[in-house]
């Protein structure tokens, strides 16, 4: 039987969303997973989670995105991208940046990671009013202007959420202060972005389960539209 040519041969997987936690310390209105300060770090232990990571890599899987909840409040999230960066993974962790340990931040500065975040709004009463959390815009804002001066690569990610917020200018707020990679949403009707209705999966995008999936802290399937 003839080989099919190349672009036409099926594509084994490329991209894994780890979902290391349901614990966050925000409960942002839209929240997919649903996680908030009363979620967990589910029952998927360090060595389940570096298996993974190894059988990633036996399926050539390069990159793969640490998310959650909020994956740096993990407290294995270091030793998480060690383990991927030893099978030369490119990795990019996705984060609300609130909360950063000194620990995280040499984590951030290996090779072959980038930072996305979470950025609502330019204005900081209008960004905590979408994270339900007094303070959120300005420690967000201060640890990218330290991500920066790091040289950590970093990824901003705008989902408008309520009426009238602040989004296109949120947009702005990210390009004029250096950001390359700034990009859009709206929000998903998944977790609490469903506002009590079931998923739709017909909201999606529909290239999001293209060559990739996501596992979640229990160790089973999940579905990740955001990131």
């Amino acid at each position: 039987m003839p080989l099919l040519p190349r672009s036409l041969a099926p594509l084994g997987p490329q991209f894994a969303w780890l979902e290391i936690t349901g614990f966050c310390n925000l409960k942002c209105r839209q929240c997919y997973a649903d996680s908030s300060p009363e979620g967990t770090h589910g029952t998927m232990t360090d060595a389940d989670w570096f298996r993974v990571l190894d059988e990633l890599a036996a399926l050539h899987v390069r990159d793969v995105q640490f998310i959650g909840g909020e994956p740096t409040l993990h407290p294995s999230l270091p030793a998480y991208i060690a383990h991927a960066r030893k099978h030369h993974m490119r990795i990019e962790v996705f984060s609300n940046l609130t909360h950063i340990t000194g620990e995280v931040w040499s984590a951030l500065q290996l090779p072959g990671v980038r930072l996305a975040f979470s950025y609502y709004s330019d204005d900081g009463d209008d960004h905590d009013d979408v994270t339900e959390n007094r303070g959120s815009h300005a420690r967000t804002r201060a640890n990218v202007e330290k991500a920066k001066t790091l040289g950590i690569p970093l990824r901003g990610s705008v989902i408008n959420v309520l009426q009238g917020q602040r989004a296109t200018q949120a947009r702005r707020d990210l390009l004029d202060i250096g950001l390359r990679d700034v990009r859009t949403d709206k929000i998903r009707p998944f977790g609490r972005g469903a506002n009590g209705t079931g998923p739709d999966i017909t909201k999606l995008c529909g290239r999001c389960g293209r060559n990739k999936f996501a596992i979640a802290p229990n160790g089973g399937r999940a579905c990740s539209p955001a990131g």
